[in-house]
């Protein structure tokens, strides 16, 4: 352990006799690592014992020391720890006692986490490389079965894998690990494989919830262009008259669902675009000469547009005959309101069958609403600003209405719109959301940020700061 550390340890721990002036022997480190590896063989490896009696872990680990010592006929009115083996079990309580508030967990991950705490133990009083080397062999080990039990609530088959998978690998060091590091090097290798093909899928999830929400957002913004088109020319001849129903279902209906599809295969604009919204404009512009008694064009109504209209309406998804009938319908309600004629009692409208055949993708997954700020004076915009330029693969824990949190990962950034894809440990899209509602959830206190590094040197930290923060009030 670092000489500052173990300074930070002595000034944070609570005044006691001097131990030159303590009379009890000091427990070997034979002795002690044989009190350990009997509380592993406990229930949970000595971690169902450690947490009976609530308080911190460190505190625990200790009191089941005296008492598994006791049962060895070590007397605790006559033996102590010795100071630095002491230091050594309080930061490696104190550590777990982090990670495991950091890590969203269920109960039965705690539990797994949990039976680690033993063996650590003993690796740091064996090797005190175990705070200082990164690729110390049983801290990468913890680093993956952290990563593996983090936000993983076993909802999918490959959740439920990945966590038989880890339960294997804790029970294999508990039953296994004496005193010899090899069992880390051997598992850490089996379970880094594992771990391995696990993120693959996830990854290709994850490309494939990207995929979907940007195929959703060019639906969205294909279909307000429609419907803004449609809106557009059906206010700009407000002029009292009314239009024919069948001129009115066409362009709320098919013409709306042909400039949509066109708006997809264009990206909003292009040369099918164009031509879409002239064919909605000619028929528009013949209907306006049919009420004002403007005559019937050289050739009759919609003649030249018949080819196209043709085509608009195979497209959104009816067959020859439907399509010839459709026409005539059109063709007939504008030479009725040419000539002043009551409109003749419509047959089923073909264009009904067109928006049946065509339905709208579903999304994948639910999203789950977030809240949104009702104006803008409700948005803390530094708070906002943050979010904008957030790293890509940056990870947030959001808060539901219940308190349960859930680790969410930034996957893609919409370039129409954008807002932030967030998707889940299974690369499932979680949320899709401004940066305005995620300083709005910030507010709400159901947004934070989730750690950055591995879940060892994270959990050094935090031990770190917690240990500063005693020493200074003391």
């Amino acid at each position: 352990m670092p000489p500052a550390l173990r300074a930070l340890l002595h000034e944070a721990q609570p005044a006691t006799a001097d131990a030159a002036d303590d009379a009890r022997r000091s427990l070997s480190p034979r002795e002690l690592l044989s009190v350990l590896s009997l509380l592993q063989t406990t229930p949970l490896a000595g971690f169902a014992a450690i947490c009976e009696h609530g308080g911190p872990l460190a505190q625990g680990l200790c009191r089941q020391l005296v008492a598994i010592g006791a049962a060895l006929g070590l007397d605790p009115a006559t033996t102590r720890l010795e100071p630095a083996d002491a230091g050594t079990l309080d930061l490696v309580g104190l550590l777990f006692e982090v990670m495991l508030d950091e890590c969203v967990l269920q109960p039965a991950q705690r539990e797994l986490l949990g039976q680690m705490l033993v063996p650590l133990a003993k690796v740091a009083l064996i090797d005190g490389r175990l705070f200082v080397r990164d690729g110390h062999p049983a801290r990468r080990l913890l680093n993956l079965l952290a990563d593996a039990c983090d936000g993983n609530a076993g909802d999918s088959a490959i959740e439920q894998v990945l966590l038989a998978q880890a339960q294997g690998v804790v029970e294999r060091v508990v039953r296994d690990f004496d005193e010899h590091l090899a069992v880390f090097l051997t598992l850490e290798a089996e379970f880094g494989s594992a771990y391995e093909q696990y993120w693959r899928r996830v990854e290709i999830a994850e490309r494939r919830a990207a995929e979907l929400q940007r195929a959703e957002e060019r639906r969205d913004k294909a279909r307000g262009l429609a419907v803004q088109a449609v809106d557009e020319r059906l206010q700009r001849g407000a002029d009292g008259s009314v239009l024919p129903a069948p001129i009115e279902t066409f362009l709320r209906q098919s013409w709306c669902q042909y400039l949509q599809q066109s708006a997809l295969r264009d990206h909003g604009h292009g040369a099918a675009v164009s031509a879409a919204l002239a064919l909605g404009d000619a028929v528009l512009a013949q209907c306006r000469q049919a009420q004002t008694g403007g005559g019937v064009p050289a050739g009759g109504w919609l003649q030249p547009q018949r080819a196209e209209l043709r085509r608009l309406w195979t497209s959104v998804g009816l067959d020859a005959a439907a399509a010839d009938a459709a026409w005539l319908g059109l063709h007939a309600a504008l030479d009725d309101l040419a000539h002043a004629r009551p409109p003749q009692a419509a047959a089923p409208a073909p264009v009904a069958l067109a928006a049946a055949v065509a339905p709208e993708a579903p999304p994948a997954e639910p999203v789950p609403a977030l809240p949104e700020p009702a104006q803008a004076s409700d948005v803390d915009h530094r708070t906002a600003e943050y979010f904008r330029p957030l790293a890509m693969g940056a990870w947030l824990d959001f808060v539901d209405r219940e308190g349960r949190v859930q680790p969410g990962k930034l996957s893609w950034v919409s370039p129409i719109s954008s807002r932030l894809m967030f998707v889940n440990r299974r690369g499932g899209r979680l949320c899709v959301v401004s940066p305005e509602a995620l300083a709005m959830m910030v507010q709400l206190d159901r947004l934070r940020l989730h750690r950055d590094d591995d879940a060892f040197y994270s959990a050094m930290q935090g031990a770190v700061d917690r240990l500063q923060r005693v020493a200074v009030a003391a």
